[in-house]
């Protein structure tokens, strides 16, 4: 009898080596050095006093070295949000160089140009590459902010959602799917997730929760969607089924997947974490950045398959 048990505590404790070493190598294989890029926003405080932060869109590779800043030369006070475009070669960002907007740029932090004047946050970009969404305000027909989509080139914005409905940091899917985050009510202040078709149609919402789901991230095959809770990351089916916890910090926020789905990267205390997407130990991707005196913090990621 003793040696039944013995056998099979020895066998348990195999199985949970082998799930860690699973666990762990997944975890390793999104870090390591041909896992892709990650651009995100570095908030640089230069001193004490309130209004003394300078944001840029930063990048590293996804083994946390080379970090590279794209926008610091220009000494604007706020640019960050960045999103990769689908073949990885350009990023639309917010910024408030020019009277601020929604501007695009070469991967390599040039050639940037204005997009638009309406958008404000995180843009993205559609499956094809031909278009950008946004949330911003039309005033001529609402003081809300709605869901409009541009062509990447620039002209003028479709907006999307209906007059009147709220809509907030969209995600474009790779099935062509846009999720967003609309107020379910004003006087609780709670926020939902929601789809809807690249054209506005097939309205629908995928949140329940009494308290706000915030930042939608599509997964790569458009099968799932990450999103900020009360309680940390979850992760929850296309069709609104099946939510699960992916961590359990109220401090997690801004998920963003890795190219391939295996990975989810996501902010906790100015800092960007990388985590399996089935669960497990997130792991630091850099070292909490000490820009000068006064320190800086880490925002906002965005991945791409595309090594700098």
């Amino acid at each position: 009898m003793g040696r039944m048990v013995a056998i099979a505590l020895v066998a348990g404790v195999a199985v949970a080596l082998h799930a860690s070493a699973s666990a762990s190598s997944a975890a390793s294989d999104c870090t390591a050095q041909d896992a892709g890029t990650i651009a995100f926003e570095r908030i640089t405080f230069q001193g004490e006093e309130s209004g003394s932060e300078v944001g840029d869109v930063w990048v590293v590779n996804a083994d946390g070295r080379g970090e590279r800043n794209l926008t610091g030369g220009d000494r604007v006070r706020k640019e960050g949000n960045p999103a990769w475009s689908p073949d990885g070669r350009q990023i639309a960002f917010y910024s408030y160089r020019s009277g601020g907007g929604t501007f695009v740029m070469n991967r390599d932090g040039g050639r940037i140009r204005r997009l638009t004047a309406h958008f404000e946050g995180t843009p993205t970009w559609s499956p094809d590459g031909r278009r950008i969404a946004g949330s911003g305000n039309n005033s001529s027909t609402s003081s809300q902010a709605r869901i409009g989509v541009v062509n990447a080139h620039g002209g003028s914005i479709r907006w999307v959602t209906p007059v009147g409905f709220e809509g907030i940091e969209p995600d474009w899917s790779r099935t062509g799917e846009i999720a967003f985050m609309h107020h379910t009510g004003w006087r609780d202040e709670t926020l939902e997730v929601f789809a809807m078709s690249g054209d506005g149609g097939r309205l629908r919402r995928l949140t329940r929760d009494r308290s706000s789901d915030l930042s939608p991230a599509w997964s790569p095959d458009g099968r799932e969607i990450a999103y900020q809770s009360d309680s940390g990351i979850s992760i929850i089916k296309a069709d609104g089924r099946g939510s699960r916890r992916l961590t359990r910090n109220p401090e997690d926020w801004s998920p963003a997947w890795s190219p391939d789905g295996g990975c989810i990267a996501f902010v906790r205390d100015g800092t960007i974490y990388i985590i399996d997407a089935e669960g497990g130990k997130p792991a630091k991707l850099m070292k909490r950045p000490q820009h000068g005196r006064y320190g800086a913090l880490d925002l906002a990621p965005a991945w791409t398959a595309r090594r700098q």
